[in-house]
């Protein structure tokens, strides 16, 4: 059965680009629901190329060749500073909410991941346990694992909770990997390396491998089972991960496919020559919106997209069988947690004093009671 077509909710997409050029725009429907694509602004914050950006609500970060994080609010239209730990290119960002907090995580090629708190961008941790550049990361949804994968064809699955590696592996294959996603269950991730975008289950199971004529750039989850995938073959490709002989739909481009993103049942999809094009995933056909930034002359290197305000937060899913499990040691912030430290609050506490003066005060008041 096919869903009806519903309006987006107000979007803000933002690109970058190799001059270290950054450009925003919001996408939002009118009362006909046709689709419209706004630039708002559009300056060069980055010395150097833009490698990566991230946005949560109006909040956007972005990362370069210029070694800096780069912090602004959308909704303020206003810059809100420059993260300097890092002492190489930064090479992906993320955004995170924990139980009651929101968490950016940056990797380098410094070879380290650090974990900043937004409330005041203080570095709370850097994850040190790669010998190579750090291409890429993704956090699991629970904020409790993530995974990374760097230029020496390393996986490392952290345990977040400790802050330390859980597992650590070898890549198969001749090419170091480029990225890494978890679906949107958790249940499963993809591993981009060359022309191939393996899927593997947590246990490290291979489920299935999506084979590709030249090199894949990018890749995006639609839902737990459609993954769509871009890159030198200026081709956008729908693909059933169950049923992954061939891809299910194709969209073409006019140059290679750089960025993807999907908001609410819309796949937006960039090139390197500033192409957008916004694509209906539940219709086949043209594109709802075909579009060029600057008259081309803007050379894509990322994209990335959200909806201007936080959805609602909905209740936590009790963990099943197929969530990933940390179970050497339980997360520090877990309604678990604060459960057991309200236990041990109520405990009575002992008097004061070393052990032999419990005693003789014990042996005193035992004597008063007899007497």
């Amino acid at each position: 059965m096919v869903r009806q077509s519903t309006s987006p909710s107000p979007t803000n997409v933002v690109l970058g680009g190799y001059d270290g050029s950054l450009a925003g725009l919001s996408l939002a429907a009118d009362d006909t629901t046709a689709l419209t694509l706004t630039l708002n602004f559009a300056y060069a914050p980055h010395a150097n190329a833009v490698r990566c950006a991230a946005l949560r609500s109006s909040l956007l970060a972005s990362g370069g060749v210029d070694e800096t994080i780069r912090i602004y609010d959308l909704a303020k239209a206003v810059e809100v500073g420059t993260l300097l730990h890092h002492d190489g290119t930064i090479n992906a960002l993320q955004f995170v909410r924990d139980s009651h907090r929101n968490l950016l995580f940056s990797c380098s090629d410094d070879a380290s991941i650090c974990v900043w708190r937004c409330s005041d961008w203080t570095c709370m941790k850097q994850l040190r346990a790669h010998h190579a550049p750090v291409v890429d990361m993704a956090v699991h949804q629970s904020a409790r694992v993530a995974l990374s994968i760097a230029k020496d064809r390393a996986l490392c699955m952290w345990n977040l909770s400790k802050g330390k590696v859980a597992f650590s592996c070898k890549t198969k294959g001749t090419k170091a990997p480029s990225s890494v996603h978890w679906s949107p269950k958790g249940d499963e991730y993809s591993l981009t390396s060359g022309t191939q975008v393996t899927l593997f289950s947590v246990e490290g199971r291979s489920n299935s491998v999506l084979k590709h004529q030249y090199s894949v750039l990018c890749e995006q989850f639609i839902d737990n089972h459609t993954l769509a995938t871009g890159g030198e073959e200026k081709t956008v490709r729908i693909w059933d991960t169950r049923q992954a002989t061939t891809s299910v739909a194709a969209f073409d481009h006019d140059k290679r496919v750089r960025s993807l993103a999907f908001v609410d049942d819309l796949l937006l999809s960039a090139d390197s020559n500033g192409g957008i094009k916004i694509w209906d995933v539940r219709m086949r056909g043209r594109p709802r919106i075909d579009t060029c930034i600057a008259d081309g002359h803007l050379r894509l290197t990322c994209m990335t997209a959200a909806h201007k305000r936080d959805p609602p937060a909905t209740p936590k899913i009790p963990e099943d069988e197929n969530e990933v499990q940390v179970s050497d040691d339980e997360s520090p912030l877990s309604p678990e947690a604060d459960k057991k430290a309200t236990t041990q609050s109520q405990k009575p506490k002992l008097p004061e004093g070393t052990a032999s003066q419990r005693k003789r005060k014990k042996r005193k008041l035992m004597k008063a009671t007899q007497k």
